[in-house]
Formats: structure tokens, sequence, C-alpha cells
């Protein structure tokens, strides 16, 4: 089973989130998210992650109403 944990925004949840044996790491991209992060920040947690961890971008394809 593959488990995803999303909103990850330090080294030590990304940490929390591997050692608790999710498969799938998520970075937010979303400036309205209290949980976005920048493309710099999601680079250097994916680096950490990389080879322990899979990484995902979240996306929002905000509508112009809202």
């Amino acid at each position: 089973m593959d488990i995803k944990i999303c909103g990850l925004s330090t080294a030590e949840a990304l940490d929390a989130v591997i050692d608790g044996g999710a498969s799938h790491a998520g970075f937010i991209f979303f400036e309205k998210s209290p949980r976005n992060v920048t493309p710099v920040q999601a680079a250097t947690l994916a680096e950490r992650a990389r080879g322990r961890v899979q990484t995902v971008a979240v996306t929002v394809d905000e509508s112009d109403d809202a």
C-alpha cells in the first residue's frame, strides 16, 4: 500500500514521515496555503528525501472567481 503525507515544510517533518513508513512525501505549491513551500525549500527537502521516499508536488488549478 502506498501512503502519501502532504504539507511538509521542514526537515524534521520529512524525517518523521520517512521514519513512520510513508512511501511518498508531498510539498504544497499554493501561496494561500499555510503549508506552502518555495521551489528552493522543496528542492532542499527533496534532496534530503532522495533514495528514502518518493516526492510529490501538490499544485492547485485555482478558478478565476476563487
